[in-house]
């Protein structure tokens, strides 16, 4: 593992200060069931650079080897959740919207004993708001349990 910082130019723009970058350079094993003929034992070298000065290079490591699951679980709150788009910038505001979005993925699973889909979100959302009766909702939650039980 190799790293170096550089500084980043703003580009001449006034508002804009120049950046610190650090470049970390990994050996790592290509994954087996991603294309190409692999032999045993071989390796690449993957560039990642990040902002993160602090944090050790193996931390940074571990985090690119897990980026996939992260960019699932966003997938995840994006597709399934309807959260589209953050309500806030801040970051205090942007972790309350997501342990929010995950309370919501809890209490579908309780209510309806299986993974939460978009289709039991929306009729959720059409119950809450009026759109839906409550016969509506037990029976998406019977179907679900009858797709479950085939």
């Amino acid at each position: 593992m190799s790293q170096g910082i550089w500084v980043l130019p703003s580009h001449g723009e006034p508002k804009c200060q120049d950046h610190l970058v650090r470049r970390i350079t990994v050996k790592i094993t290509p994954h087996p069931k991603r294309g190409g003929r692999r032999w045993e034992g071989a390796t690449q070298d993957l560039v990642v650079a990040t902002n993160l000065l602090d944090v050790p290079a193996e931390v940074i490591a571990l985090i690119y080897q897990h980026r996939w699951q992260i960019e699932l679980f966003f997938r995840f709150l994006k597709h399934v959740l309807g959260c589209r788009h953050l309500f806030s910038q801040d970051p205090q505001g942007v972790q309350i919207q997501t342990y929010c979005e995950m309370i919501d993925c809890l209490l579908i699973s309780l209510i309806t004993g299986k993974k939460p889909t978009l289709r039991t979100y929306e009729m959720l959302c059409f119950y809450f708001s009026g759109l839906a009766d409550e016969e509506d909702l037990i029976n998406h939650i019977n179907r679900l349990q009858s797709h479950e039980s085939r």
